[in-house]
């Protein structure tokens, strides 16, 4: 089974001390899944969103070396 990945536990939650995978607004991170920008969720309902964790760690690791990262 895949771990799974809520929009509050990439973009955090400060109330709840959930920090940032990705710092920034849920607006931006949907607005990146509209253009191709970011990986669409695997699961989209009424209130339950969720992406696969190894989704976004191959985005974040293409990220990094688009950048000049390791």
């Amino acid at each position: 089974m895949q771990n799974r990945i809520r929009v509050s536990q990439i973009v955090g939650d400060p109330t709840k001390g959930i920090p940032a995978i990705i710092p920034v607004g849920k607006s931006t991170l949907y607005r990146w899944v509209t253009t191709g920008q970011f990986p669409p969720p695997a699961v989209r309902l009424p209130g339950i969103t969720w992406w696969n964790l190894e989704d976004i760690e191959v985005w974040i690791a293409e990220q990094s070396h688009q950048q000049g990262g390791n």
